[in-house]
């Protein structure tokens, strides 16, 4: 594969990421894909998601990401930022299921509960994990040949180019991504991938060849 062909151009179809998400092995495991990909989420940040952080009457959720650096002449350390996240109903439901005990009442703690008991977290390569087992279950490679696995981020990613090609706009996918300026949310998906390049230069392409042969028909008729 030619060097010019960059990372950001591959991504997941959408039938895949359905396949993907239908080939979870438990609900706990259902509901880390949804949160990669509908909710975009970066791996350490569903990770670090509490049950305290899901608004389940608003649809929302409450991500603890990157501190902003602090102005100059602004002294301590700089404050980690919380941004709100839409959530799906769907996955809403699916999560409520997740966290309620036997007796119905929703559990505190983290949100992903780990293999060392109800109060442990996740881990971040358990999440890596998932989705590659997924991945193997349903039989979605990456879309990318340098690349053997497919990871987490590729969600995310995914995700932000269905919003756009679904009447998605730049500046909405930025709250979304919680990019820190909309510079960083156009230089990766701005700019179209190669198949869009190509689906579009073959529409085009169709129509000259069609108004070619019109042209061609009214010419005889004359």
């Amino acid at each position: 594969m030619p060097d010019y062909y960059e990372p950001d151009q591959f991504y997941l179809s959408e039938r895949d990421v359905t396949r993907l998400i239908g080939a979870t092995k438990s609900l706990r495991d259902r509901v880390a894909v949804e949160l990669l990909y509908y909710c975009a989420l970066r791996r350490a940040e569903v990770r670090s998601l509490d049950v305290v952080h899901i608004d389940f009457t608003r649809c929302t959720l409450y991500v603890h990401g990157k501190a902003k650096p602090r102005a100059k002449g602004v002294e301590g350390p700089a404050k980690p930022v919380t941004a709100p996240v839409p959530v799906p109903g769907f996955v809403v439901r699916n999560i409520r299921y997740l966290v309620r005990d036997a007796r119905g009442r929703v559990r505190s703690g983290p949100l992903l509960v780990g293999s060392r008991g109800p109060k442990s977290r996740i881990a971040a390569e358990t999440i890596s994990n998932i989705v590659y087992r997924a991945g193997e279950a349903a039989h979605v490679t990456h879309p990318n040949p340098k690349r053997t696995r497919i990871n987490p981020h590729l969600l995310r990613h995914s995700f932000g180019r269905h919003f756009l090609a679904r009447g998605g706009d730049l500046v909405t996918l930025q709250r979304i991504l919680r990019h820190s300026t909309i510079v960083t949310t156009a230089k990766v998906y701005g700019q179209p991938t190669f198949e869009d390049v190509c689906t579009r230069y073959a529409d085009v392409v169709s129509n000259l060849l069609a108004a070619t042969v019109e042209d061609e028909e009214n010419d005889e008729e004359l």
